[in-house]
């Protein structure tokens, strides 16, 4: 379980658990940052692709 942190995956790697915190990148906040540039995209403009 990633919630867990380093210390089972480090286990089951059998590596030491490194002194930096876990990095959590699939937090709601930046999920919701990600979400907001994707949804503030638009389409290219010009020639359609071949066949469509």
């Amino acid at each position: 379980e990633v919630k867990q942190g380093w210390a089972p995956l480090c286990e089951f790697l059998g590596v030491p658990v490194p002194d930096l915190p876990f990095p959590h990148v699939n937090d709601r906040q930046e999920f919701l940052a990600r979400a907001g540039k994707i949804t503030r995209l638009e389409p290219p403009r010009g020639e359609p692709l071949p066949g469509y």
